[in-house]
């Protein structure tokens, strides 16, 4: 038997409960970098690219444009994601209701829920780095639930 949308959003929902409650500490530390020490932090996390010698240390620079690719090259996966989450729906629509650790930890966990097929090291750093751009700058301000791929 297939499960409705509404079904699979409330299973991947289940994970986020959990995750959130671990990752606020984390958050709350993540939110107190800079944009490009997150890019960097980001940039780190990411694998080496093919022929970048292994041990090399990049450039903050090149970090920040490694993490700015990745986002760029992930983007619509990334919302439609993000607007898969009821959770992340309701955030969208009453922002005033989470503080900063909460809704970064909400993102993450929609992250690590809905983007199975992508290696996602990174799910808390990558939520504050798209809270700091804006959901709606990053996604558009359409948040209806997309149509499975």
């Amino acid at each position: 038997m297939a499960m409705t949308d509404e079904k699979l959003n409330d299973a991947g929902d289940g994970a986020l409960d959990e995750l959130a409650s671990v990752w606020q500490g984390e958050a709350v530390r993540l939110a107190e970098l800079s944009d490009d020490e997150l890019l960097v932090a980001m940039g780190k996390q990411l694998p080496p690219l093919d022929g970048e010698p292994l041990g090399a240390i990049p450039s903050p620079a090149f970090m920040i444009r490694r993490a700015k690719s990745w986002i760029d090259s992930h983007r619509a996966k990334i919302c439609s994601a993000l607007r898969r989450s009821a959770k992340v729906r309701a955030f969208i629509t009453n922002r005033k209701a989470y503080d900063l650790a909460s809704a970064a930890a909400l993102i993450a966990g929609a992250l690590v829920a809905y983007l199975a097929d992508v290696v996602l090291p990174f799910p808390l750093t990558l939520a504050v780095i798209l809270l700091r751009l804006g959901l709606e700058t990053t996604c558009g301000s359409d948040w209806s639930i997309p149509s499975p791929d």
